[in-house]
């Protein structure tokens, strides 16, 4: 059973009984509801000799589907070493001669076809090979074929910070400590920089980190920044499909979500939709992918950042990891904050500063503890409260103010502080609270 009438006549030269439905690949559905035109095969032994591409696996497994139950025996044949699109004729043609021995070989070294299950057993569960693809950045951070979303505030410096993590997978270099396993090819899909905007950075970016463009070749792949998509079309799903599977990389970075998609970003199910299509982009080609994504405006209060995300909450949960990058108060440095607000494989790291060089690069990185230093809590103590304080809540409240550390890190800073007995603790008249002192005295 082949695609077209091209093919039937190739292989019925060869001396095999062959034959087709009118119009090829999308039309056989119909044909047979209204027709019956499989019928004619029922008892036989029928092979489905599929075209090399998408349009032709389907057409394969619906002639397959529509013939279960009515043939004898079903076989599809995905022939070997067929460029995109070839089909049977292409593999006569290149095979000559002995292209019928060879046709006979990969038709009966072809399973027979059974309909997929509509479930899988807790034997068929088991039973599944052991994924052994290395990550692409260890300790569950970006597995195999996952996705990653990287949320944070306007003008933060997320595009730097992707042309980075770009440039250290393309290396095979580890990232903020954590290990890459080896080299991986990333494309950039970006539509926020001008071209030469992107040029300037990733030059200087290359130079500061000791690499250069003929380093990287090919590694580094950027869409065309003037063809966007629009993932509430479903025209644009299957276009972003097919340039995805062009470009031919492993890793693909989308700058950011909103560019890419035209829905309610406060609905789950709209959302939910759009981040499906990068699921199932990744589970077509094995791919993994980054999302770039931006917070909400902030409020006057202090908020986790993991519920600044902008948007429905099923954009968070579709992430295996969500990493936000935030700006760190400093007198003199410039300085961003990386918290991993979900690690769905992995131990959740410890929140970490990086601090940025303006226009290049992020050129050093450290525990974020080491901000709320015990001199540090003694300057805040001396300079705002005048060397004492009454409650331990108010000495949080301002050290996450001048800081935007989280309230653990606050605590674990004054109790290291205590320890090291650079400030007291000391009791207020009339309340059972203590309260902290910048020494003994007074």
């Amino acid at each position: 059973f082949c695609e077209g009438e091209k093919d039937c006549d190739a292989v019925r030269e060869l001396g095999f009984s062959a034959t087709c439905n009118p119009g090829g690949a999308g039309k056989l559905p119909k044909q047979q509801e209204e027709c019956k035109i499989l019928d004619v095969l029922t008892d036989k032994r029928v092979f489905i000799l599929a075209h090399n591409d998408e349009p032709g696996r389907q057409h394969a497994e619906a002639a397959a589907g529509l013939l279960h139950g009515k043939a004898k025996e079903i076989r599809i044949i995905n022939l070997p070493g067929l460029s995109e699109h070839g089909d049977v004729y292409d593999f006569i043609q290149r095979e000559g001669a002995r292209a019928k021995a060879r046709l006979t070989e990969e038709i009966f070294s072809a399973p027979i076809w059974t309909p997929p299950k509509a479930y899988y057993s807790l034997q068929d569960l088991c039973s599944l090979p052991d994924d052994d693809h290395l990550p692409i950045i260890s300790a569950g951070i970006f597995p195999h074929n996952s996705h990653i979303l990287i949320a944070g505030e306007s003008g933060v410096g997320k595009s730097l910070l992707r042309l980075e993590l770009a440039i250290h997978l393309a290396m095979g270099w580890d990232w903020m400590g954590f290990k890459v396993p080896k080299a991986r090819s990333v494309a950039i899909f970006q539509f926020e920089n001008s071209e030469h905007t992107e040029k300037f950075r990733i030059t200087k970016m290359l130079a500061a980190l000791g690499t250069t463009v003929e380093a990287i070749g090919d590694r580094i792949r950027y869409g065309k920044r003037d063809e966007r998509f629009n993932l509430s079309l479903k025209g644009d799903r299957a276009r972003l499909l097919e340039k995805v599977k062009a470009i031919g990389c492993e890793v693909i970075i989308y700058d950011c979500l909103s560019n890419i998609h035209a829905s309610k970003e406060n609905d789950n199910i709209e959302m939910r939709e759009i981040l499906d299509v990068l699921s199932d982009i990744n589970a077509k080609l094995g791919t993994a992918c980054i999302v770039i994504h931006h917070f909400g405006k902030p409020g006057e209060a202090y908020v986790e950042n993991s519920y600044r995300i902008r948007g429905a909450s099923s954009i968070m949960d579709w992430a295996y990891t969500v990493i936000t990058f935030t700006r760190k108060p400093h007198e003199e440095n410039t300085l961003r904050k990386l918290e991993f607000a979900k690690v769905r494989d992995g131990k959740q790291p410890k929140p970490f500063v990086v601090e940025r060089d303006q226009e290049t690069f992020l050129c050093s990185f450290y525990d974020e503890e080491s901000l709320v230093s015990p001199n540090m809590i003694l300057k805040v103590l001396t300079e705002e409260f005048g060397g004492f304080v009454d409650k331990q809540k108010t000495l949080v409240e301002m050290l996450i103010e001048r800081t935007q550390c989280n309230e653990k890190t606050a605590r674990r800073g004054i109790k290291r502080a205590l320890d090291m007995k650079t400030i007291f603790e000391y009791q207020p008249e009339g309340q059972k609270a203590k309260g902290y002192r910048t020494s003994m005295m007074g």
